[in-house]
C-alpha cells in the first residue's frame, strides 16, 4: 500500500497471450477503528467502512492494523437448485411459529 492509504496491486496477470491470466490480487493495510455487535469499522486512509467482524482474523482487536487481500475468482458451480432443495428438505411449510 502506498503511504497515502491507497491499495497497491502485488501480483500481475501473465503477459503471455497463450497462458491463462492469473488473477490480480490487491492488498491494503487498514486500521481497525471499532468492533461492536459483530460489526467492524475499518479505516482506509481517511475513509471508514464497515464489514462483518466474522471476516476478520481470530484475535483481531480495536487498534490493530490488518492487511486485506482481494482477488477476483471464478464463480462457484451453479448448484443453486440442489442447495434450495436441501434448504427446504423437511420443511412442512405453513407459517413460522415464534
Amino acid at each position: 500500500m502506498s503511504d497515502k492509504g491507497k491499495p497497491v496491486a502485488k501480483s500481475k496477470a501473465s503477459g503471455s497471450p497463450s497462458a491463462q491470466a492469473k488473477p490480480e490480487t490487491v492488498r491494503m493495510r487498514v486500521f481497525v477503528d471499532a468492533i461492536d455487535e459483530g460489526v467492524a469499522r475499518l479505516l482506509l486512509g481517511t475513509r471508514a467502512f464497515e464489514v462483518p467482524a466474522a471476516l476478520l482474523a481470530p484475535g483481531t482487536r480495536e487498534g490493530n492494523w490488518i492487511e486485506l487481500a482481494v482477488t477476483i475468482v471464478p464463480p462457484p458451480p451453479d448448484d443453486t437448485e440442489a442447495r434450495r432443495a436441501r434448504a427446504i428438505e423437511g420443511d412442512p411449510g405453513g407459517d413460522i411459529k415464534l
